[in-house]
């Protein structure tokens, strides 16, 4: 009987002993599980995050496109109208110098292009029909020779004796000038996004 009951008692202890191992081991794979199933997690998350980031910089690139090409098709669309403004200012500058006031107007252009001129003789190009109102104008600090000129519709050209200043004061040329100016504020807005 003594026997027996060592042999019952190395029974309980290995049982013990096997059921503790059994448990540690139970523990342990639980815990290999949870780390990995935590690294599977993470990895996957960290895949979920990267393709969120890709996709919000594709859908971030494909907007800026979007908004980029509305912007050139307004600007686009804002100077034809320009265009056609000035295409039509364009065709009445002839009636613009005609009668007294036009006078006065073609006066005010000759003061302006002999403030660019240096002192001495000047050849001044004008149409036709305004070579008679600037021959009447007030002498200014240059010494003017008024040629008429078919090729200058709408205002004048003058130019130093010398050669050395021309100054375009037709009114296309200025027209032309202030088309330029009309685009680049359109630019400047549109940049400024008004």
């Amino acid at each position: 009987m003594a026997g027996d009951t060592l042999l019952a008692a190395l029974g309980r202890d290995a049982d013990a002993e096997a059921a503790a191992i059994l448990a540690t081991a139970g523990a342990d794979a639980a815990a290999v599980r949870a780390g990995a199933e935590a690294r599977v997690a993470a990895a996957r998350d960290a895949r979920v995050a990267a393709r969120r980031a890709e996709l919000a910089a594709a859908t971030e690139r494909a907007g800026g496109a979007a908004r980029r090409e509305a912007r050139q098709q307004l600007l686009a669309a804002r100077w034809r109208f320009v265009q056609r403004v000035l295409d039509r200012a364009g065709a009445m500058l002839p009636a613009a110098l005609e009668g007294a006031a036009g006078a006065d107007v073609l006066r005010g252009l000759l003061v302006e292009a002999e403030a660019y001129l240096p002192p001495g003789r000047a050849v001044v190009r004008c149409a036709p029909s305004a070579s008679d109102a600037l021959r009447a104008a007030p002498k200014g600090s240059v010494e003017r020779e008024i040629v008429p000129d078919p090729a200058v519709t709408a205002g004048l050209r003058a130019e130093a004796g010398d050669g050395s200043v021309g100054v375009d004061n037709t009114l296309e040329a200025r027209l032309a000038r202030l088309g330029r100016a009309l685009a680049a504020e359109l630019v400047r807005r549109e940049g400024a996004g008004a």
